[in-house]
């Protein structure tokens, strides 16, 4: 069986990034149907995109829980925003400052960041 709406579209980059930190290796999709593929250790995690399920991925049931320890690590993530440190006009890019962390980053003015990459505290916006 599977869990049909456990984790949400807009979360999948987030989500392999997660699994990376982990210590998980992401590796290619095969067929039409799966979106994600993580392998470690001898355990495979697989996520699937489902025709008429618009909003979430499919997860085997064996797979639940790490989807599970992934939203609650995110819910415990603290919340924080970019403050402005330098604007390049001609090259079109930010570097601001997270609140959180006061580590740089610097962002494609036109796609902010919505994680830090470095304490990946959530970013209001």
């Amino acid at each position: 069986m599977a869990q049909r709406d456990l984790l949400h579209k807009s979360k999948l980059d987030d989500f392999r990034s997660w699994l990376f930190d982990k210590g998980w290796s992401i590796e290619d999709t095969k067929g039409d149907y799966e979106v994600l593929r993580a392998v470690k250790d001898k355990r495979t995690l697989i996520l699937y995109r489902r025709a008429e399920v618009k909003e979430h991925y499919s997860v085997q049931d064996k797979d639940v829980a790490i989807v599970r320890e992934y939203i609650k690590d995110r819910k415990s993530r603290p919340s924080a925003y970019w403050k402005p440190d330098v604007k390049n006009e001609q090259a079109e890019y930010v570097a601001a400052i997270c609140s959180n962390c006061n580590m740089t980053s610097v962002m494609d003015e036109k796609v902010p960041l919505t994680v830090c990459p470095y304490c990946h505290a959530e970013m209001r916006i």
